[in-house]
């Protein structure tokens, strides 16, 4: 019989029975005999010392990175560069901290470790979001010169409006050139996007809610954000059932496929071929077990607020990558963006494991998750600020808003970069 554990151990069926007094048993309780004690004993220490934290390794290395700052290189005269260095310093030196000490969440694959880093860089981006919420709008496009001084620069806006006829007879060239161009690069980010995040909520019904409800805050929302402005049939058409239909579709075929994978492993130095090998370093990047969500918000008045609390939360992270680049003037393009959505991905999946766990069973899981903690804090106060700053926002007074003269409430209700 395959070793279920990668212990190398080898479990012959027994003919007579598993209570015959003549059935010898393993130390690890099974029935059956090692392969060897040795190939066991190996196993095991490399299983184990895979999954160690290397605490004295991580913090020798960073004693000897600070040893050498601090007595053998000379200190450069640049008050910006020193300051942007001391920073990124005590960044790692955290992220380093956290990874090596801190509480393992939900997920273990690839490595636990991986998960914890992404924890860590959760509090460092909270930090950055507090500090943002106390500066002005001007400050913060300022600020964002330090990381990249290409930014701050003012951008125009795409009006996706204007003229909707699918079928334009009076243009000879091209009659359907009003479809080609509203193909730009949101087609692709709103395919991934949507398929990432069916993978996240694991629930068709609540990501069609929150691909429709989208739509009519865009509809809302387009006095503010000229690219809100779409023709009807993008908005349903090519958004809500080609791009974002069709993202959510994959994405629940992608789950079907998991809920039906055997998941049976064993380890790596246990499998002889070198084709078994790569296999399953390619199958370690998938999930150790898996999990089908089932939300069920009509069967507990707990439950439904749960539910409509995350399908807000989601709503409030698809305005903020608009509103980041209308208020910072963030090009779509940079890389902070995509940072931001890499972070998304990854933070937002272990939430929304804590959070179901939290909600499943909340006799074993009495508190909410690290991960759900950090993730859903900034929200709560992002939304009262607007509120204590600008009572009456001149948003409400002009159809058109010029980016300059965007309130300070906005930038601290949005707080940069928070998904």
């Amino acid at each position: 019989m395959a070793d279920p554990d990668g212990l190398g151990r080898d479990i012959t069926p027994m003919a007579r029975g598993p209570h015959n007094p003549n059935v010898k048993v393993n130390a690890f309780g099974f029935p059956g005999r090692f392969k060897s004690e040795g190939a066991v004993a190996a196993a095991t220490e490399r299983a184990d010392s895979a999954r160690r934290a290397h605490t004295l390794t991580v913090l020798f290395i960073l004693t000897c990175a600070l040893g050498y700052v601090t007595l053998l290189e000379e200190t450069p005269q640049d008050t910006a560069y020193n300051t942007k260095r001391g920073i990124v310093a005590s960044i790692l030196v955290f992220l380093c901290f956290g990874v090596t000490q801190a509480k393992d969440g939900p997920f273990s694959r690839p490595h636990p470790a991986y998960w914890r880093f992404w924890l860590c860089v959760s509090v460092v981006y909270e930090l950055f979001l507090i500090f943002i919420l106390f500066q002005t709008v001007q400050d913060g496009r300022q600020f964002m010169k330090y990381i990249d001084p290409h930014l701050g620069v003012p951008l125009p806006e795409r009006d996706y409006g204007g003229n909707c006829l699918v079928y334009d007879p009076g243009n000879g060239t091209d009659p359907f050139h009003n479809i080609w161009d509203k193909l730009d690069g949101f087609v692709p980010a709103h395919f991934f996007g949507w398929y990432l995040k069916t993978l996240m909520i694991r629930d068709w019904w609540m990501c069609m809610i929150i691909s429709v409800m989208f739509e009519f805050l865009e509809y809302s929302l387009e006095h503010q954000l000229p690219n809100f402005s779409e023709c009807w049939w993008d908005h349903w058409i090519m958004d809500v059932i080609l791009c974002n239909g069709l993202g959510i579709y994959c994405g629940m075929k992608t789950l079907s496929w998991l809920s039906l994978k055997t998941y049976k492993w064993q380890g790596l130095w246990n499998i002889p071929t070198y084709k078994g090998k790569m296999k399953r370093i390619v199958f370690q990047f998938t999930p150790y077990s898996w999990v089908k969500f089932e939300w069920k918000p009509a069967s507990s008045l707990r439950r439904w607020l749960a539910v409509c609390g995350i399908i807000f939360v989601f709503l409030l992270a698809e305005l903020n990558t608009f509103y980041l680049k209308f208020v910072l003037w963030m090009p779509p393009e940079h890389y902070l963006v995509l940072l931001r959505l890499v972070f998304f991905v990854n933070v937002g999946g272990v939430a929304m494991r804590e959070i179901y766990d939290f909600m499943d069973d909340p006799k074993f899981h009495k508190k909410l998750g690290q991960q759900a903690w950090l993730g859903h804090r900034v929200p709560d106060r992002r939304q009262v600020r607007p509120l204590h700053a600008d009572a009456v926002s001149p948003v409400l007074h002009h159809p058109v808003l010029d980016p300059g003269d965007y309130p300070r409430a906005h930038l601290d209700s949005l707080a940069v970069l928070h998904p």
